[in-house]
């Protein structure tokens, strides 16, 4: 009697090179047969487990089914540690630990995004330790690629790739600063390739929070590179963002990226755009100046959001910030203000330092204050020793936490722009990094 074969499973876990062409692929790793015999990037193939089963506590996470992308341990030290840089909440409650597994089986290029940051968090980002981490940022890239191509040609599973291929993008935008020693890379290109993306899902009108937690890291990841975009070169509108974020359920909720200052960052995104326009124009415009300038005045946060001490303080930290950068730029082409203003500059400032002593060591909450230090720090004069030192201590701290060397980077601009001021060089940050062709993450 013959023997009954044992029926195939067909397999899903190709590699992307391979199912684009619709040829079988041998899942080889590191690289499949027909990649190698091609030269082509095999950007891998992934098996499955069931995470669910040792974390029930993530498990009734609204995510996609089981089963999720097979854990290794570059995604474990993800889920438990490197995710820290990128939410105020630690896991499980962190959405960027184990409840993302889930969408790793839907996205190559968000796994080898997590695995390339999470490789670089584990070598403390030395820059002699990045070969593997860029490697695999290399595949997140092509992964990418190749995601967004298939956004644009098929309506399968539309929604899912949408939220994949804009947080693949921010983590990759993010991370390029990080990965790069010399603060040279900003990683612009990433988030300005995914405005028109983000605003497709802000118009789906979506109340997962998977979509919160992308509205909120783009908002802040604009305000905070504004100054960076010449002038004229945009991301694209946040309107429709901005929209999705002030409706129920997300107005009522704490954003674990920007806390209670969601609607803050475009006003911080103007101020941004103001002070590069300034510098790139090399005149001011007082009406724009005075328009802005009210608006963060009035700014409130919402009332629809239970409020932290904490959170409100960061936020008024923020507002200062987007304050602090008009009266710069004025300041780059006026040569000084009048001593009424640069009194009024330096009390803001001075307010904007207070919060760096509510936040205690190893909290998350020192992942945001990056602005604080490379934007107000600088206008301290040598006769605040204590706050000086209390930059540089929190500069310290944050390398510590992130362990982002590129955080050293900043405080060595800091130190510049001291020196040149006692010097009697009046020089901005932002003049400064431009002029060195530096993109330094004040994230």
């Amino acid at each position: 009697m013959q023997a009954s074969k044992k029926p195939r499973t067909k397999s899903r876990s190709g590699c992307e090179q391979c199912k684009r062409r619709k040829v079988k692929c041998d899942e080889r790793q590191p690289i499949c047969t027909r990649c190698l015999q091609r030269k082509d990037t095999c950007t891998g193939n992934f098996s499955h487990d069931t995470w669910q089963i040792e974390r029930p506590w993530v498990s009734n996470e609204r995510i996609p089914s089981a089963p999720s992308a097979l854990e290794n341990a570059t995604l474990r030290h993800w889920y438990d540690s490197a995710c820290l840089s990128m939410a105020i909440f630690y896991p499980p409650t962190n959405p960027l630990s184990y409840a993302l597994s889930g969408w790793l089986r839907h996205s190559k290029a968000l796994r080898h995004t997590l695995e390339s940051v999470s490789e670089a968090h584990q070598h403390y980002f030395q820059p002699d330790k990045l070969a593997s981490a860029l490697q695999t940022r290399g595949l997140a890239i092509s992964s990418l690629q190749n995601e967004i191509d298939r956004l644009q040609t098929s309506q399968a599973k539309q929604q899912t790739l949408l939220r994949t291929t804009i947080l693949s993008s921010l983590i990759l935008f993010v991370s390029s600063a990080w990965l790069d020693p010399m603060g040279n890379d900003a990683g612009i290109m990433f988030i300005s390739g995914i405005s028109n993306t983000i605003e497709s899902l802000a118009d789906s009108a979506p109340t997962d929070p998977f979509a919160f937690y992308l509205f909120g890291l783009y908002l802040y990841c604009e305000a905070f590179t504004s100054f960076l975009v010449p002038t004229g070169d945009s991301y694209g509108s946040t309107a429709s963002v901005l929209n999705a974020m002030q409706r129920p359920p997300f107005d009522s909720l704490i954003h674990p990226v920007t806390g209670v200052s969601s609607t803050l960052c475009p006003l911080i995104s103007e101020a941004g755009r103001y002070f590069r326009s300034v510098l790139d124009s090399k005149s001011i415009c007082m009406s724009t100046f005075r328009d802005i300038e009210a608006r963060l005045y009035k700014w409130t946060p919402p009332t629809t959001i239970s409020h932290q001490e904490i959170l409100l303080q960061l936020s008024e930290g923020y507002r200062k910030i987007g304050l602090i950068m008009l009266y710069q730029a004025n300041a780059t082409q006026l040569g000084g203000i009048g001593t009424t203003t640069d009194m009024h500059l330096i009390d803001m400032v001075l307010e904007s330092m207070s919060v760096l002593r509510c936040i205690p060591d190893g909290h998350p909450l020192l992942n945001w204050v990056g602005p604080l230090l490379t934007i107000a720090g600088p206008e301290l004069p040598s006769s605040f020793e204590e706050e000086r030192a209390l930059v540089e201590i929190t500069f310290q701290r944050l390398t510590r936490f992130t362990r982002v060397q590129t955080y050293n980077r900043g405080l060595e601009l800091v130190r510049e722009i001291w020196e040149l001021r006692e010097m009697g060089i009046v020089v901005s940050w932002l003049e400064v990094m431009l002029h060195q062709g530096r993109s330094l993450a004040v994230l």
